[in-house]
């Protein structure tokens, strides 16, 4: 028994539902899946974008280095057969599916995870209610109409309630009728739709995002109440890189933890507003995705059906404070890892005051924008100093929200799964981080950084060049 995954066998002959497949987690679930399950199919819902056809998109997801550990593995090219492509759009009316794929889902999907969601803070409320509620909405009615349907699994977050300072695992009240928001915003042109934003916003429902996760979760359960859908309510809070599953400090974009880390040791970003003595809740994403399989396998093969909501958290085990976690990131990017190339000597000053960092930012971030920038435009190179400040700025948003306050969780269901897996599954899937060396995990998410983001040769050579830059530029740091 001891030598047996059951988890990675629940999915044999599984036909899987993914939305929000190119997304941080979506991508490493897919990976998850193709690499140790033997999953029959996996439909993957994908939108044009940017001007990409879904079929482009899909490449382009499937060349990126998260891929690489199964490509070894495996005879890739029969593997990726199993994905199907069917071509929609969350935000629209039935998904934006045609008539002819509809039916293939309906009759042939045993499995739904639906991870699409917009995750920027500042998205207009009438963007994050298409996407977020009403894409629910409509996977809702997707998901009754599946023959074979076995488990909805909704992907939600652990920060859709903040006025619950300790969040259980339970279901919480949604602050307006989602039906009712719902068809009241689609009246709204998008700029009445920005003036009701002013109304429905406060203290604990600070941004669009917060706001339409938590009518989502209100529909996911209404749909197990009213309709007695197989349902799972799974809450991350904040995804960071990869610890380990496939490789270490894998992450997509310069979002969240691992854009902070490059930011701070390329002395592009000096000044953060949060409070020092609050800690956040980290989730490495291959604990998220493991939790997603575990959990699945608990309500498939043990018939655990009332416990139905997860809060995927960490602080319980480990608890940093915000200073902890950007001081062991510094030290990183000053000793071990330096980048290459840097702006000012990597460090950074910590406030919970808005005034003062918002000063900050003028003379540490956008003044010296402006100059740089100004003199590369005199001297024809292109202008880049003020764009990376605006990306920063924005991406910060979705840290700064949570790094200025504190919230706690019980992950008891999450828990008592522990006692239920065997040897191996124990191994293959992290339930909990309490054993994670911590400093290791950083080294790790500030080389991701290095190889995914920056893509940077990581030759130690190309590090040691860095360390002696980053002692020249420490003596001259005073004048900096």
């Amino acid at each position: 028994m001891t030598n047996i995954d059951r988890i990675s066998q629940v999915f044999k002959g599984q036909h899987v539902f993914i939305t929000g497949a190119s997304g941080f987690m979506g991508q490493t679930f897919l990976e998850r899946l193709l690499r140790v399950t033997e999953v029959e199919k996996i439909y993957l819902l994908l939108r044009t974008k940017k001007g990409k056809q879904p079929e482009e998109r899909i490449k382009d997801l499937l060349s990126n280095g998260l891929f690489d550990t199964l490509k070894q593995q495996s005879n890739f090219e029969k593997v990726s057969e199993k994905i199907k492509i069917i071509e929609g759009d969350c935000s629209v009316i039935n998904l934006g599916i045609e008539d002819k794929n509809w039916s293939i889902l309906c009759e042939n999907v045993t499995l739904i995870y639906h991870f699409a969601a917009t995750t920027r803070f500042d998205e207009k409320l009438k963007s994050a209610t298409n996407l977020n509620l009403r894409g629910t909405h409509e996977m809702i009615k997707l998901a009754r109409e599946c023959k074979k349907l076995l488990l909805f699994c909704h992907i939600s977050t652990a920060y859709c309630h903040l006025s619950e300072k300790f969040l259980l695992e339970k279901p919480y009240a949604p602050p307006y009728e989602p039906h009712e928001f719902m068809e009241h915003i689609n009246q709204l042109t998008e700029n009445e739709a920005e003036i009701y934003k002013k109304k429905c916003l406060s203290q604990t429902i600070p941004n669009t995002y917060v706001l339409t996760k938590a009518l989502a979760e209100s529909l996911v359960v209404e749909a197990l109440e009213k309709y007695q859908l197989p349902v799972l309510i799974l809450r991350p809070s904040i995804v960071t890189p990869t610890l380990s599953n496939p490789i270490q400090g894998w992450c997509p974009d310069f979002n969240g933890l691992g854009g902070l880390l490059i930011a701070v040791g390329k002395g592009v970003m000096r000044t953060m507003y949060c409070n020092v003595k609050y800690h956040g809740d980290f989730l490495p994403v291959d604990v998220a995705t493991g939790g997603i399989m575990i959990t699945t396998w608990s309500y498939l093969s043990l018939n655990d059906h009332k416990n139905f909501i997860f809060n995927f958290t960490t602080s319980n085990q480990i608890a940093l404070n915000w200073k902890e976690i950007i001081d062991k990131g510094l030290k990183v990017c000053r000793e071990k890892y330096p980048m290459r190339q840097m702006l000012w000597y990597p460090n950074i000053t910590l406030t919970d005051k808005l005034w003062l960092h918002k000063t900050r930012t003028i003379f540490y971030h956008w003044i010296p924008a402006i100059i740089i920038d100004s003199f590369l435009f005199c001297i024809r190179i292109k202008p880049f100093l003020w764009r990376v400040h605006k990306k920063i700025a924005k991406g910060m948003d979705a840290v700064e929200t949570f790094a200025n306050s504190q919230w706690d969780f019980d992950n008891s269901n999450m828990l008592k799964l522990r006692t239920k897996m065997n040897e191996i599954e124990l191994q293959n899937y992290k339930v909990t981080i309490d054993n994670v060396n911590v400093d290791e995990y950083v080294e790790n998410s500030v080389f991701g950084g290095h190889k995914f983001l920056m893509k940077n040769s990581c030759d130690e050579k190309d590090f040691e060049r860095g360390r002696k830059i980053v002692k020249i530029v420490s003596n001259l740091k005073i004048f900096l």
